[in-house]
């Protein structure tokens, strides 16, 4: 199931549910050899499309979904592409903050409890945007409380947070 997304002019931001079937680098494989496909037939382009590998991340559901979904559709006020999260319509923001219907998007799990009707829903889902997204770690694995981020350290054998990349910074004298 696809929740929250936002299509970057050199990357894409998924926040999906899978089954236990589903082997999630194949899934991604898929999906980007198709598209570069069909961009690179329509734009005859030549050379890589994408930068880099993807990342995953695991998420409590319970508590953490709609912000990481609103963090994925922040991203494009944050690459400085728009002012405003509305006006970016390659993303799943106006599905959830003006009720725009979207046929990619299966309704978070969570949005029904943000009101009591769709009015309700769309306006706590615009508030306090800016203030949920500086709430998340951009280094962590897991998105979760205490005992879910131990548990899936256990399970996996890793740290949450990921190691700064490149070498530590030299301390001036």
């Amino acid at each position: 199931m696809l929740y929250h997304y936002s299509l970057m002019p050199n990357h894409v931001h998924l926040v999906l549910e899978t089954i236990p079937e589903t082997i999630l680098a194949k899934f991604m494989k898929q999906i980007n050899l198709s598209y570069m496909y069909h961009y690179k037939r329509k734009y005859s382009y030549v050379g890589h499309l994408w930068q880099g590998r993807f990342k995953s991340l695991l998420i409590n559901r319970d508590e953490y979904l709609i912000v990481c979904g609103k963090y994925v559709e922040i991203n494009p006020v944050r690459a400085n592409i728009v002012k405003d999260p509305k006006d970016y319509k390659w993303s799943s923001y106006n599905h959830y903050a003006y009720g725009e219907k979207n046929p990619l998007v299966d309704n978070d799990p969570l949005y029904e409890s943000l009101g009591k009707n769709e009015l309700e829903r769309q306006a706590s889902y615009r508030e306090g945007f800016e203030y949920l997204i500086k709430e998340i770690n951009l280094r962590a694995r897991f998105l979760g409380n205490r005992y879910f981020i131990e548990k899936m350290e256990k399970e996996f054998g890793v740290n949450n947070l990921k190691s700064a990349r490149g070498r530590p910074r030299t301390e001036e004298k």
